[in-house]
């Protein structure tokens, strides 16, 4: 049985002809947004910082495993800052096939999907940041349509659809993973792409759509492992709806699950191959426990920074109250659709929203940490909200001359002007405040302007990260020497000044027992500098 459209209050084409006055100039301004969204994604890719992740996600997609960084760089021997570039840019030697080995070697909880078609991205437009950067954009925009698609499968009205396209274009959420060279964008189409072929699956109940729904299903799986909270909440509206019972929807649920699983198998398998460096290094950062009044702030920031993230300082409490006021719209947006939408309409929303939360949220409160906070692992909730609001705004807009609703509307128009502006002000922001973007920026102009300068950096933690970032913005004849270990450095008696990037304690101590002063050049003790 397909999915109807909600019958609450009036249609679009209704609305269109109570109210043409009215849509001459909605319609235009629905469509400003969206290409003013789409612009958004495509506008001074190069102008933030390339960051840790970014740099290490130009690791992989370039096919050089940790082994091989540190065989070729991290042996104390002098480089320079162009031959340590080489982890950052293309490499002959390094196809796609070097690319899925280097994932599975350095973390392989990432699946190899986006790397892949990075790599391959990267031989037609080039490594630089733009370029890196153009391939989410495109993604970015590859989302909107399938917004669209997902939002007339769940209510089957084009006012709901393309209220979904705007508030997907102007989401700040959106723009800002648009922007980065990570696979989040990826994982955004993934997960519309599969939810809508479910549903359209549902409705068919052609064999053809069930393999389409395996198909995007395997997509968004092979681009994020979370993916699995997106199976569960499509496996528990299914359930739901049909009763548990067998019949044709839920048989051909099932195998085109299975046949998801039987296609994620050979990666499962290195996965679990590698379970323990993966559970104790690569995600032992997000059982850090921030404390409970923190960890709730953060959330409530991330639920407002979905439609408004003005990017400029804001008077005090003004921040707090802009995302207090977005959460009410949400939660008005749920507490509509469940209560004027159909059922089979509310349940896909409040469960795609739903799983991903309380999942991640759960081992928080349990145990501590910031699974939950952090924003890019809500994507699917995200979507979720989305949803809801996209229903909201088109009962509200759609309603013929219902006076009653009139502050509805005006608040719906304020959230879209919102984002479009938080979306506007992003782009043109020198900082996203990321993990070293800023220190790196600072560290470099110091370096870039030593003549004869020496930079020392080591194998611990995530400083490796830190310098294939860094190494974007220095000049190409700087110096380097890395080592895997203190033991390992020798410092020439020649160089005019030695810095050292985020030096471990131990290596700190190494350097001062052989009559080394160290002295940090910032607050954040970034950067350091060696006197002899």
């Amino acid at each position: 049985m397909g999915i109807e459209a909600p019958g609450r209050g009036a249609g679009p084409v209704n609305f269109i002809e109570e109210n043409r006055q009215l849509a001459r100039w909605i319609l235009p301004c629905l469509a400003f947004c969206i290409v003013a969204g789409v612009i958004c994604r495509f506008t001074d890719l190069d102008r933030r910082p390339y960051w840790f992740d970014e740099a290490c996600t130009s690791q992989r997609v370039f096919g050089y495993s940790n082994a091989e960084v540190e065989r070729r760089f991290f042996n104390g021997r002098q480089i320079t800052a162009s031959e340590f570039y080489q982890t950052q840019s293309k490499d002959k030697r390094h196809g796609p096939v070097e690319t899925v080995l280097a994932d599975a070697e350095i973390d392989p909880k990432h699946p190899p999907l986006y790397f892949v078609l990075a790599r391959l991205w990267a031989d037609a437009a080039g490594d630089s940041i733009a370029a890196m950067r153009s391939l989410p954009a495109l993604f970015s925009v590859l989302a909107l349509p399938c917004a669209y698609w997902l939002a007339m499968e769940l209510f089957g009205s084009r006012v709901a659809a393309w209220s979904m396209v705007v508030i997907a274009a102007v989401s700040p959420f959106n723009v800002m993973y648009a922007q980065e060279s990570r696979h989040y964008s990826l994982w955004l189409v993934g997960i519309l792409a599969s939810s809508a072929a479910l549903l359209r699956a549902m409705r068919l109940q052609s064999l053809g759509s069930w393999v389409l729904y395996a198909l995007t299903m395997t997509v968004a799986i092979y681009t994020h492992l979370l993916t699995l909270l997106v199976a569960i909440s499509h496996g528990a509206y299914v359930a739901v709806l049909e009763k548990c019972r067998w019949n044709r929807t839920t048989a051909g649920y099932l195998a085109a699950s299975a046949a998801v699983a039987l296609l994620f198998l050979p990666w499962a398998l290195i996965i679990l191959a590698n379970a323990t460096p993966t559970l104790t290094t690569y995600l032992e950062w997000t059982t850090t426990d921030l404390g409970w009044s923190r960890w709730a702030g953060i959330w409530v920031a991330n639920l407002g920074r979905l439609f408004v993230a003005l990017p400029v300082p804001l008077p005090a409490g003004i921040g707090p109250a802009l995302h207090w006021s977005v959460i009410a719209v949400e939660a008005t947006a749920f507490w509509y659709i469940v209560k004027t939408g159909q059922r089979r309409a509310w349940l896909f929303v409040v469960l795609l929203a739903g799983v991903t939360a309380v999942a991640l949220s759960a081992p928080d409160l349990v145990c501590g940490g910031k699974r939950a906070i952090t924003a890019r692992f809500e994507t699917p909730c995200f979507v979720g909200i989305e949803l809801a609001v996209a229903y909201l705004v088109s009962q509200v807009v759609a309603t013929g001359a219902d006076h009653a609703r009139t502050p509805l509307r005006m608040i719906c128009v304020a959230l879209l002007t919102a984002g479009l502006a938080s979306c506007l002000l992003m782009v043109h922001a020198d900082d996203w405040k990321h993990h070293g973007a800023k220190e790196n920026l600072a560290a470099a102009a110091i370096i870039n302007h030593t003549e004869d300068g020496l930079l020392i950096g080591e194998r611990f933690g995530s400083q490796s990260g830190d310098l294939m970032a860094l190494i974007h913005y220095l000049r190409p004849d700087v110096k380097m020497r890395l080592v895997l270990a203190p033991s390992l450095l020798v410092i020439p008696d020649n160089s005019a000044a030695v810095f050292l990037l985020r030096p471990s304690q131990q290596l700190r101590q190494s350097l001062q027992s052989h009559g080394y002063r160290l002295t940090p050049l910032d607050s954040e003790h970034y950067l350091w500098k060696l006197v002899r």
